[in-house]
């Protein structure tokens, strides 16, 4: 079974992805909303939701040498990390790119 959090899952980009993603019935989903009432209704046993607000991402995954072997703590450890801060820093960088660009056409239709 695959794990996905959704963030904004709400939001009318998320009322497709979900139930395209539930199609694969090896993925199991948890819906991060801020307003549950807004969220389209899924009677499924692998869609859980969560309510609140996304203040900050914190990455706690790893692996302990008791746990595993060198490979799979690299793996876990670092490499997990890296691709979780590119992937980051990549959407980050298209929401500044875009942010600025709506604020620049606001500013040119005032």
């Amino acid at each position: 079974m695959k794990n996905i959090l959704i963030l904004g899952a709400s939001g009318s980009l998320a009322k497709v992805v979900i139930p395209v993603l539930l199609q694969n019935h090896e993925m199991k989903l948890a819906l991060f909303v801020r307003h549950s009432h807004k969220l389209i209704s899924l009677a499924n046993e692998r869609v859980a939701t969560i309510q609140g607000d996304v203040l900050g991402l914190v990455n706690t995954a790893g692996v302990s040498p008791s746990q595993a072997s060198a490979p799979r703590i690299f793996e876990v450890d670092l490499y997990g990390n890296a691709l979780l801060f590119d992937t980051f820093s990549g959407i980050m960088q298209k929401v500044v790119r875009l942010y600025s660009l709506v604020r620049n056409l606001h500013t040119v239709n005032r």
